[in-house]
């Protein structure tokens, strides 16, 4: 996995992530911002996994993270949530789909283990496909103990609350294989000229 780059490969293949899967799908819709949004969210992920990792240093932290880091930390309060440090933000491909993506966090809560992905910005509906349909069945080809694991979307917010949101729709990797088929064949046989 290439950081800089948000490319994957599996030795010299390159393989499609979740993310470029769904907006190949038209699931989500084109970016227009000038990227400060996603900086963020990539500080954000480097501040929390740090933090999970016991190496955050507070006194260095960007004040414009401050509340990110709280809302996450009482996040982990609430739910009991203790990351598994060998996957937190781990780059990982689904064998037979062979597609590629990075889960912010696995690990156990109160009431079990669950796949958690962190968020910076506004719900999405798209949010669900990418964390249920994509990392779930892609962590679970790794780590069977995962393939009935909560799938849970946390909202943190720059205010240290955050939103959790229980993702239940059974069908969203089914769905999501779909979504790779389709892409997959659009690339092999489809007509990108609009019929021209």
């Amino acid at each position: 996995f290439d950081p800089d780059l948000h490319e994957y490969h599996l030795n010299e293949t390159p393989l499609i992530s979740t993310t470029m899967y769904l907006k190949l799908g038209g699931y989500c819709r084109p970016y227009s911002g000038n990227g400060n949004a996603a900086l963020k969210g990539r500080f954000v992920h480097e501040a929390t996994t740090l933090l999970d990792h016991g190496r955050l240093d507070r006194a260095r932290l960007d004040p414009a993270l401050v509340g990110y880091v709280r809302a996450y930390e009482l996040f982990r309060q609430e739910f009991g949530f203790v990351p598994d440090l060998e996957w937190r933000e781990r780059p990982c491909f689904k064998p037979i789909y062979r597609y590629a993506g990075t889960a912010d966090a696995i690990g156990m809560t109160n009431v079990g283990p669950a796949i958690v992905e962190l968020k910076t910005g506004a719900p999405e509906k798209w949010h669900h496909l990418q964390c249920g349909g994509g990392y779930a069945p892609m962590i679970a080809a790794h780590r069977p103990e995962y393939a009935k694991a909560d799938r849970l979307l946390v909202y943190l917010s720059e205010d240290g609350t955050y939103r959790g949101e229980k993702i239940d729709a059974k069908q969203l990797p089914m769905l999501f294989a779909s979504i790779v088929a389709c892409v997959n064949g659009r690339s092999l046989y489809g007509n990108y000229n609009n019929g021209a």
